[in-house]
């Protein structure tokens, strides 16, 4: 028995994201390193030295609704973009591959900002109780971080895309 709708199950979409950060079905070192040991170390000490301000959480909630619009008019971009004719076959290959791991890149970081949002909303119910919102800016901060390193990450192959068919 499925205790969530198949319509609002995400399983996949991480999954996937996850699959683009694999070489021989290992999680790279380095990946895990950038996006999420590094960015995990520094919201740490974030979450102990900053504090989460009403202006804070107003500029990132409009910084992630932002960004949402932004990935969803991506994902209709990579989904119209089909590799020239007269092209190789390895290097359309190549591109098609390209598509797809930056297409389930940036349907993860949809859902990244997302959750982060809704971790802003809980916050400002929550933020008079220390530990709770202590925790909850730990979260805040990491997928902030987390998020930005996602988005250099899908610069870098949107530019392979096109810059190879260009």
């Amino acid at each position: 028995m499925k205790f969530i709708s198949s319509k609002i199950n995400i399983a996949r979409i991480i999954k996937s994201h996850i699959s683009t950060l694999k070489s021989i079905n290992k999680l790279n070192k380095a990946d895990a390193w950038t996006f999420y040991i590094i960015p995990c170390i520094i919201s740490i000490f974030l979450g102990l030295k900053i504090e989460i301000t009403n202006s804070l959480e107003s500029l990132l909630g409009v910084i992630l609704s932002i960004f949402i619009g932004l990935f969803l008019n991506l994902l209709m971009l990579l989904i119209s973009y089909s590799p020239p004719d007269g092209i190789d076959e390895e290097k359309k290959k190549i591109l098609v591959a390209t598509k797809k791991e930056s297409f389930y890149n940036v349907s993860y970081i949809i859902l990244v900002c997302i959750a982060e949002l809704f971790l802003l909303l809980i916050f400002t119910y929550v933020k008079e109780v220390e530990y709770i919102s202590n925790i909850l800016s730990f979260f805040i901060f990491f997928l902030s971080i987390h998020t930005f390193l996602s988005l250099l990450m899908i610069l870098k192959r949107i530019f392979a895309l096109y810059d190879n068919t260009i």
